[in-house]
């Protein structure tokens, strides 16, 4: 059996993200074992959730590390890029001094177009 993890992030509560319909998990199964979904165009989910599969683009969000769990963290994140075939895109919060621990001295800011070591970029935002 599945551990539910709810997923605390700036868009749990929201059905939009400007234009895009968010599409997630309802929690509930068809009469095969398939998971049904909401109707959307942005596919929304947890990184625990979305282990195993992948995608084009990536936008991982609340990127925010913490002194408490240091190695979950670390593990997490690296699941969650991981995922994209593509592209992929990081949200961080700019203030986080422990940003820099992860993303390197070469993250970019909004604006910059210089990519990090060669890698795909990250974008920071406040």
């Amino acid at each position: 059996m599945e551990r539910k993890v709810p997923i605390d992030s700036v868009f749990s509560q929201r059905d939009r993200v400007g234009k895009y319909a968010l599409r997630r998990f309802t929690q509930s199964y068809d009469l095969f074992g398939n998971q049904l979904m909401t109707p959307g165009e942005v596919f929304f989910e947890s990184v625990r959730r979305f282990k195993g599969q992948q995608a084009p683009a990536v936008v991982l969000v609340d990127v925010d590390p913490s002194r408490e769990k240091p190695e979950t963290f670390t593990r997490l994140l690296y699941s969650g890029m991981t995922r994209a075939t593509v592209r992929l895109e990081l949200l961080v919060k700019m203030d986080n001094p422990l940003n820099e621990a992860y993303l390197g001295v070469g993250w970019r800011r909004p604006g910059h177009t210089r990519s990090w070591r060669g890698q795909r970029p990250r974008r920071l935002i406040q």
